[in-house]
């Protein structure tokens, strides 16, 4: 299980969170995120290991689902996905993705 934390804005503020449960590897990045008394659950693939395309999902439904795209960045301490998250027909916005073992 990979572990790591996330920073998205979302209204104009930075929200940043923790998560121990998540799974990247070269096609698949799978994550739960808790967040304000529910979690967010971000289910992505991709074709070469670096871009990633997917969706994300509020478990309890307090806020709308969208899309997300990420761009995977590789270190000796761990990995950086940089990317964005929209709300179907409305906001989006930077997200912010930090995993390592």
């Amino acid at each position: 299980m990979k572990r790591g934390w996330s920073l998205r804005k979302f209204e104009g503020k930075w929200c940043e969170e923790e998560f121990s449960e998540g799974t990247l590897t070269e096609d698949t990045l799978a994550l739960e995120i808790p967040e304000d008394g529910d979690t967010i659950e971000v289910r992505a693939s991709s074709r070469d290991g670096l871009t990633f395309t997917g969706t994300y999902h509020f478990r309890e439904g307090g806020y709308s689902d969208g899309e997300v795209t990420f761009q995977r960045y590789k270190g000796r301490q761990g990995e950086v996905l940089f990317g964005e998250w929209k709300e179907v027909g409305t906001a989006g916005g930077p997200w912010i993705i930090r995993v390592s073992d």
